[in-house]
């Protein structure tokens, strides 16, 4: 029950423009600070990062369904599918014997299908 309650002072607080371009920026960027530039060119799937970005797509869900999807939500779609997808394809490299590329840590990862559902069940949140 508290981290329930906890979870809806964290909704109220949070600034509905400002996350907005927070996903934006993590989803998009390709620096060296990325999730995905650590995931593409340096091997790393950063568990971290993933689940920071997982609980930041289901508080923005939450924002859109209290106050209605803003101009950007497309755009923002967009841009999240393209990430899960880039996300998969380096999963399916690695797991390619013929493709040179190996995520590095993938034995730090769990659970490979907890990555997937967590993709889809987000998706299937955001698409409405």
């Amino acid at each position: 029950m508290q981290l329930k309650e906890e979870l809806v002072n964290k909704i109220m607080k949070t600034n509905f423009e400002q996350l907005e371009i927070d996903i934006n920026k993590k989803v998009s960027t390709r620096g060296k600070e990325s999730f995905i530039f650590k995931l593409d060119k340096l091997n790393t799937f950063d568990t971290v990062d993933f689940d920071k970005i997982i609980n930041d797509l289901y508080l923005l869900n939450l924002k859109y369904k209290e106050n209605g999807k803003t101009e950007f939500y497309i755009e923002l779609l967009k841009k999240v599918t393209l990430f899960f997808q880039h996300i998969l394809f380096l999963f399916y490299c690695h797991y390619n014997d013929s493709d040179n590329y190996k995520i590095s840590n993938i034995s730090d990862i769990e659970d490979l299908t907890n990555i997937y559902q967590k993709i889809r069940q987000i998706s299937s949140e955001i698409i409405w």
